[in-house]
């Protein structure tokens, strides 16, 4: 250091506490913040104030960077159950491919729950000797389920249960009287003679339609369907 330098440079001295032994101490910064700080001082008024103001001044500029680390902290942090989370999802592709697969996947679920529902009715149909397609156009909203249950003989003899609502029913003719109409049964049953038969009333055969104008079985189905809420007093819609 030059003996300018050393003897002419711009320093300020404090007095030490006297906790701290007493004395004074020569605070030697560069000249910049010498000259900042020596404003500060005339603007202050004292070299207290001008302390004081600076404390101050530190403390705030301190309490923002705390408050600023800590919402960077908490901004897009994740926890390492959501950082193994989002790996996974990462791992199933892009946002786009990830809402295809959902997609598909919840055609697939309606497709084999369709898939479940016509095969439980077609085997509640051959348990029963009704035709499947007038059974599921009738009572395709229920739940059927083919069950096994021992006669007085002790043969096995499969039954039918069908779930309505809350109640479970064994699923008869009795049944299919109440719930769907008695006018229905010669079209739910596979052989319309045995239904007849079975009723003590005699019904007209239902034969198929095919090449006789436009009528199809569906809609003599549709019909008898309509008919039966009109005498119900259930408006049919056109």
């Amino acid at each position: 250091m030059d003996y300018f330098t050393r003897y002419f440079r711009p320093q300020i001295r404090f007095d030490k506490p006297a906790d701290q032994g007493g004395g004074s101490v020569t605070v030697d910064w560069p000249d910049e913040v010498l000259k900042g700080f020596r404003s500060l001082i005339s603007k202050e008024g004292s070299e207290k104030d001008a302390a004081v103001k600076l404390y101050e001044e530190n403390y705030e500029y301190r309490k923002q960077i705390r408050d600023l680390k800590k919402q960077a902290e908490e901004a897009n942090t994740l926890t390492a159950e959501e950082v193994t989370l989002f790996t996974a999802y990462k791992e199933l592709g892009q946002p786009a491919e990830l809402k295809t697969k959902i997609e598909a996947a919840e055609t697939a679920n309606t497709e084999l729950a369709a898939i479940k529902k016509e095969k439980s009715v077609n085997a509640a149909a051959d348990v029963l000797g009704w035709n499947p397609k007038v059974l599921n156009k009738l009572g395709g909203e229920l739940e059927y389920e083919v069950k096994t249950k021992t006669d007085a003989e002790g043969k096995a003899v499969q039954y039918v249960e069908a779930k309505d609502g809350d109640k479970i029913i064994t699923v008869t003719d009795d049944f299919a009287k109440e719930k769907f109409g008695e006018e229905f049964l010669p079209s739910l049953k596979k052989d319309p003679v045995a239904a007849s038969a079975d009723s003590g009333r005699s019904f007209p055969v239902q034969t198929s339609t095919a090449g006789k104008g436009d009528e199809t079985g569906d809609d003599i189905i549709n019909g008898m369907l309509d008919a039966n809420k009109k005498d119900r007093g259930i408006e049919v819609k056109q």
